[in-house]
């Protein structure tokens, strides 16, 4: 059945008038009722303290709750339904909860302890959001992060008996500007459904990190059953700057400290309501800035909705990227995507954008051809309808055909043919981007498979030809990966 826009409650900072527009933009644009938008005197900082949390915050949204009849207690205090289920944080409002130390005192034997900082398990620091989550229990522990009863399982709201707590969503970015482009164009865009390209950038990790690779694998076959063309970096470099990554309706990525590849490049959009995620411990721990970690960068760079983590998480505390790209293509919301998948509350995770956005839930046809074949085809999963897809490409000398072609080979036993379809691609390109992302594409598929020598030879018979053109400066970068230049010589003393 899923959560309902009636049901959501909106808040902002009344001290700052950019988060009561946001606020108000957003209730209008979504008609939630008007006497679900809150406003209370927050800090104008990112960053409060969990005494804060409580005094500024928890305390006086609980009274105004309270004040509307927006949930019922029962005769011992306890909330038991609630008229609302979902949260909505706005630009403005602090989103940090700093840690604090254990305080000095006395173990069981009496003995003084010093004070002393927490470890990761152990830290009370927080996001807001998480926090929010619990708005309904007075008292839990804060020194740890508390199970999601709902991971990996469907969103139960608050009833009488049952385990619950609230979904919560956050409308912010690196301007309030981007935040009321990120309603305008969630709204837009659900209503004919998220159409593109999807960009995927694997780390290679290994141990207890390579789980992330394994989501990031899951999102390749959904992808594959839904018609949804994939490129895949695979190897422990990220999309090298200045990458053609046109049409990005969808990017993961891990694991870089900092914003890179296209990222860097002021001149990158993301297509709108695009959604993009890269897996980082501090991702979001500087969403206000343009230019630091990651959530803030993509959401400058256009994407309608992001996911991010304030302090360290521990990767399986983070977000299981493979359930919330699963849930968004069957059609559910962004935060029910986002909690279900995410093992973990009163935790780092903060969810960007706007909550009720369904990138998926409709599919009009596309205004490219390309999306529309391979949707109509989807899964491409025997002989037939691979043949079929071929027959299309060359009718129709389509590059972005033959790419999509060349891509689906590289998921196939057969895929030594990949480089052909590239090629071809290659030739028949109209514009710089396709034509530069198939050289790569070659590039890419040679360094998969240990063929450095083949690797560097497309890369030399394409460099002179294309690096003045500004995506083509993505193969130098390439060169400097492949063959490095020498280092300086040692200048005598």
């Amino acid at each position: 059945m899923g959560v309902s826009i009636e049901r959501a409650i909106v808040i902002y900072n009344t001290e700052s008038p950019e988060s009561k527009s946001v606020a108000s933009h957003y209730i209008k644009e979504r008609k939630i009722p008007v006497e679900n938008l809150i406003g209370l005197k927050l800090s104008l900082e990112d960053s409060i303290t969990m005494t804060q949390f409580k005094k500024e915050l928890k305390t006086p949204l609980r009274k105004k709750i309270e004040e509307r009849k927006l949930w019922e207690k029962d005769t011992s205090g306890n909330v038991i339904s609630s008229k609302f289920d979902v949260i909505v944080t706005t630009f403005g409002m602090p989103y940090k909860i700093s840690a604090t130390s254990v305080p000095a005192g006395t173990d069981a034997e009496g003995n003084p302890t010093p004070e002393k900082k927490r470890t990761h398990l152990e830290t009370d620091a927080s996001s807001v959001d998480s926090e929010l989550t619990l708005l309904h229990m007075g008292q839990y522990p804060h020194e740890k992060p508390l199970n999601n009863p709902f991971f990996k399982k469907e969103y139960k709201p608050l009833k009488r008996g049952q385990l619950s707590f609230f979904l919560v969503g956050r409308i912010d970015a690196p301007s309030s500007q981007d935040c009321i482009r990120m309603i305008d164009d969630a709204i837009q865009i659900e209503k004919r459904g998220l159409k593109g390209m999807c960009y995927i950038d694997k780390a290679i990790k290994e141990g207890g990190y390579i789980m992330g690779d394994q989501w990031l694998d899951s999102i390749i076959k959904d992808n594959k059953e839904k018609g949804i063309m994939t490129v895949v970096e695979e190897t422990k470099d990220v999309f090298v700057t200045n990458y053609p990554m046109t049409d990005a309706a969808l990017y993961y990525g891990w694991y870089s400290h900092q914003f890179s590849g296209p990222f860097l490049n002021p001149k990158f959009t993301l297509p709108k309501g695009s959604v993009a995620v890269h897996i980082h411990s501090f991702s979001a721990s500087d969403l206000r800035s343009p230019r630091k970690r990651w959530c803030g960068p993509i959401l400058a760079s256009g994407a309608a909705a992001t996911l991010g983590n304030v302090h360290e998480p521990l990767l399986h505390l983070t977000a299981h990227l493979d359930h919330f790209h699963h849930q968004l293509l069957a059609g559910k919301t962004l935060i029910e995507s986002a909690w279900t998948a995410t093992p973990s509350i009163s935790w780092q995770n903060v969810v960007l954008g706007d909550p009720f956005y369904r990138p998926f839930a409709n599919s009009l046809p596309s205004s490219k051809k390309i999306y529309n074949v391979l949707s109509d085809l989807a899964p491409i999963s025997t002989k037939t309808k691979f043949n079929t897809l071929i027959n299309i490409a060359e009718k129709a000398q389509s590059a972005e055909l033959f790419e999509a072609v060349g891509l689906i080979y590289t998921t196939l036993n057969a895929h030594e043919k990949s480089p052909v379809y590239f090629r071809k691609a290659q030739e028949l390109a109209k514009d710089d981007e396709t034509l530069i992302r198939n050289i790569q594409h070659q590039i890419s598929y040679y360094r998969k498979y240990d063929q450095k020598e083949k690797a560097l030879t497309v890369l030399k018979a394409n460099l002179l030809d294309y690096k003045e053109k500004t995506v083509g400066i993505s193969l130098l970068a390439m060169k400097h990966i492949l063959d490095p230049p020498a280092p300086p010589p040692v200048q005598a003393k």
